[in-house]
């Protein structure tokens, strides 16, 4: 899958997400690895959704998420639980983790 269908695929998630009840704001940059790789940040704030893909500067973020294509279009197609994707290492997360749970509540 290209990094433009990924894309595609989690602006499909997060268009379909309602946010209305989300206490917190939270954000993430997550960062696909291999081919069809790329940057991707969201973020959650004011009960507002926010994506850029590959951003030309990297905002901070509550949290820093890397895989692989493979495991991201499992996760995305829900083929693979995200928390058990983490468990098993293929996730890697950086920063606030209870914002990753939070976040995949949301998403997936």
């Amino acid at each position: 899958m290209t990094f433009k269908e990924r894309c595609n695929l989690i602006q499909q998630k997060m268009d379909k997400t309602d946010v209305s009840n989300t206490k917190d704001n939270l954000s993430a940059i997550v960062t696909i690895t291999g081919e069809g790789g790329g940057v991707i940040y969201m973020a959650i704030s004011n009960k507002k959704k926010m994506l850029i893909f590959n951003p030309e500067t990297i905002r901070k973020a509550d949290l820093q998420v890397t895989m692989s294509g493979e495991t991201f279009d499992s996760v995305v197609e829900k083929k693979l639980d995200p928390m058990a994707a983490f468990t098993k290492g293929k996730v890697k997360v950086s920063g606030n983790i209870i914002k990753m749970f939070s976040l995949t509540k949301s998403l997936f």
